[in-house]
């Protein structure tokens, strides 16, 4: 009895999934229009069918169906860039570098002052040709400055490295009471922004870092520092802003501040998959798409037609090569 009961159960299940199955998706694409085009000139992808959903990738870049699955790449070359802005500049620091950066492939990731210290930073500022530039403040008034290095010199394409900024401001010997003529009770404040990474891929394609919290995971160490409130790392950039310290008695001096932000293990050969964009889903009908191309070339536009539900999928992929000119 036992045995019976057992294989109509099973009997039932299996009837259930073939029930639950979905059929392949019935799907064309065409270009009634043709598919020679000018730039900035409309593209309308006409169907047939009606699956449950359709994904398009337009074969530009970030959105190629052949990388849809990449998780690595050959690199061909990297820039760090990014802009600086130094204020509050006391008398004390004029003529003088604030902010030093630098690239690791020896730093062991423990973020801790010892291990930063002991590890080898290779400079990536200074006055040579290929050098990111660092405001130095020759007045009062806020000194600001941008511009990029090529990363591929100093630390190749195909190590992993580490990026690290560093604000170093001695103590002074005299803390001004209060603000005015030339002299500030704060150290100079320095803002990061527009932090980028852009990756020039073999085949001739980019990949961009430009989020300075998640994508290159700064994090602030404080090797010395009177106060460590002020100190932050948003998605845009970093911010170092010292606060007001206090004369150390036993030196008779205000205290340094060594500040490091450190990025996360950057794998330069690691890429992000291209995404597609999802244009239609089970609830809507969908009869065309359009889309126009900003640049002339040859783009091979992809749909992938899917029919699912909890229980199973089915999908189909139509592409088309669009001559840009």
């Amino acid at each position: 009895m036992k045995s019976t009961f057992l294989l109509f159960i099973a009997a039932g299940a299996a009837f259930c999934s073939c029930g639950d199955s979905v059929e392949s998706p019935d799907f064309t694409v065409g270009v009634p229009a043709g598919l020679n085009v000018a730039a900035g000139e409309t593209v309308r992808f006409v169907f047939g069918g009606n699956p449950d959903y359709i994904t398009f990738f337009s074969g530009e870049d970030g959105s190629d169906y052949a990388a849809s699955d990449r998780y690595e790449a050959d690199i061909a070359g990297m820039e760090l860039s990014c802009g600086m802005r130094q204020q509050y500049n006391d008398t004390e620091y004029l003529d003088r570098q604030l902010v030093y950066v630098y690239a690791s492939t020896d730093f062991n990731g423990d973020y801790s002052a010892g291990s930063l210290n002991a590890a080898t930073w290779i400079p990536l500022t200074g006055m040579g040709a290929n050098s990111l530039p660092v405001p130095v403040a020759v007045s009062a008034a806020a000194a600001s400055c941008s511009g990029s290095v090529d990363l591929g010199e100093y630390v190749g394409c195909d190590a992993p490295f580490y990026l690290a900024f560093l604000y170093n401001a001695p103590g002074r010997a005299n803390i001004p009471a209060a603000n005015g003529g030339g002299r500030y009770i704060v150290r100079p404040r320095v803002d990061v922004t527009d932090l980028r990474l852009t990756k020039r891929l073999a085949d001739g394609s980019l990949e961009t870092l430009d989020n300075a919290a998640t994508q290159f995971g700064m994090r602030p160490v404080y090797e010395l520092s009177y106060n460590e409130s002020n100190f932050r790392v948003t998605d845009d950039g970093m911010l170092f802003q010292p606060v007001q310290a206090v004369t150390d008695p036993l030196t008779g001096r205000e205290p340094d501040e060594r500040v490091w932000m450190v990025s996360a293990r950057i794998d330069p050969r690691k890429v992000s998959p291209d995404r597609g964009l999802a244009i239609k889903s089970a609830e809507a009908r969908l009869s065309f798409y359009e889309h126009s191309y900003k640049k002339p070339g040859e783009y091979t536009a992809t749909f992938v037609a899917t029919n699912a539900n909890l229980w199973d999928s089915k999908r189909c992929v139509k592409q088309l090569s669009i001559t840009v000119r």
